[in-house]
């Protein structure tokens, strides 16, 4: 079984599926070039990185077959064993000591303890990528576990990106209206399980029981020594803290579609205590690339999934790459009556809301292949009969085509195409030469 990163990474080991970078790099564009050339291909490791002490890795799901060795079990399977661990989630068990809290930092500077990456020429500043912040709702006590970048803003300072709406940005509004802050420990390199539930959102179930859903065992957590919060007893590094009442500018930043999310006034993250493994590293994930995508669009693709299998004999689901894993989706099934696929459309939508436009094709249709899909929609798709524009529906901050000039900006709207076969099936079938 793997129980942490580590044996994650030694797995990866033995396909040859991680690079080693033995000189001295430098954690401003250097990491992140090297970390982009090999992306989709495989894991890095820089095992010396200039001006600190920590080693820096990457890469670590940057695709598909890599999580899924994680698992023990085929890429195929991802799906159904995320559709599964949300529906048999189990709860995490709670223990006093854990290896993440093998070593402590009080005084902490964050610029001299961590090798925080600068990624891209435009950001503001150094960005934490894999954070994973832990917190309460400070009413009920549920806890949420969820992914939030966050700006180094001073030694003991970082500022989070905290998205309206989703549970952690709840919390802290909670806290805030009460005049306190909030409570919370920041993750870095946690197990892998949590990596791809902290993307999840199943409503009121807490990420932590859904680690344990995917294998199937409880998600070990450790007691933090300065807060109410219980972090990942195998993750490599927790910053203990709170979410300040202040705030700060955050941003620019590359977000999920290799362009520069906007400046916005986030909430402040200050470090009490910083706990580690003795020999800990440091986890990174470049923005926007494949690793970001998969991480948030894999469970997502199992969220539509999920839903539309209610509606229609689904046989594939891919959130595209031409919409970053994210905006996009392809869906094929197995069409039983005409308004089959718009019905099936609507449900992905209502599964995941960020949806700009999702096309629905024939069995046929490998949806993992986009040069196939579009294909589909250009032999399939009537422009005027089979092309549905929904609008003022609610969408993805991500997505900027409304802006117009001089501030002005159009609603949010959707597009649903039917790329099903309507007329004789043999007017689509591809020619095939016979074997002499």
């Amino acid at each position: 079984m793997v129980k942490d990163l580590r044996d994650y990474i030694r797995l990866l080991e033995e396909e040859d599926w991680i690079k080693r970078v033995s000189e001295p790099i430098s954690t401003k564009y250097e990491i992140a070039s090297i970390l982009k050339k090999h992306d989709g291909e495989k894991a890095v490791s820089f095992a010396k990185v200039k001006g600190f002490e920590l080693e820096v890795v990457g890469n670590l799901c940057c695709r598909r077959d890599f999580v899924a060795k994680g698992f023990g079990i085929s890429p195929k399977q991802l799906t159904s064993r995320i559709i599964r661990a949300a529906k048999a989630p189990i709860e995490p068990k709670v223990f006093n000591d854990g290896v993440s809290q093998e070593l402590e930092v009080e005084e902490a500077d964050l610029s001299r303890d961590l090798p925080i990456l600068t990624h891209h020429e435009h950001d503001r500043g150094p960005y934490i990528t894999s954070s994973i912040i832990v917190a309460k709702d400070p009413e009920t006590g549920r806890a949420n576990a969820s992914y939030h970048r966050m700006l180094l803003a001073g030694k003991k300072k970082l500022v989070a990106r905290l998205v309206e709406g989703r549970d952690l940005h709840t919390f802290y509004s909670k806290s805030k209206s009460l005049g306190k802050p909030l409570e919370a420990a920041v993750v870095i390199g946690a197990p892998l399980e949590l990596l791809i539930a902290a993307a999840m959102s199943y409503g009121d179930v807490c990420e932590l029981n859904l680690a344990g859903g995917l294998v199937e065992t409880p998600l070990e957590l450790v007691r933090c020594r300065t807060i109410g919060v219980e972090a990942p007893r195998y993750a490599e590094i927790v910053l203990e803290g709170r979410l300040l009442l202040d705030q700060a500018e955050e941003g620019p930043f590359v977000d999920i579609t290799g362009s520069y999310d906007v400046v916005r006034e986030q909430p402040v993250f200050e470090v009490k205590l910083i706990t580690r493994r003795d020999d800990a590293f440091y986890q990174a994930i470049l923005p926007s690339g494949l690793e970001h995508r998969l991480l948030m669009g894999m469970p997502k693709e199992a969220q539509i999934c999920d839903k539309v299998e209610a509606v229609s004999d689904v046989v594939g689901v891919a959130l595209t790459p031409a919409g970053s894993n994210w905006l996009d989706a392809a869906i094929s099934i197995r069409k039983r009556h005409p308004q089959e696929p718009y019905l099936t459309a609507m449900a992905a939508i209502t599964a995941h809301y960020s949806l700009k436009r999702v096309v629905i094709v024939d069995e046929d249709v490998d949806v993992n292949d986009a040069l196939s899909v579009e294909k589909a929609v250009l032999e399939r798709a009537h422009p005027v009969e089979d092309y549905f524009v929904l609008k003022n529906v609610k969408g993805s901050t991500l997505d900027k085509s409304g802006i117009r000039s001089e501030g002005a900006e159009l609603p949010p709207a959707k597009i649903i195409i039917d790329a099903t076969i309507k007329g004789k099936k043999e007017f689509f079938e591809t020619g095939k030469i016979p074997s002499s």
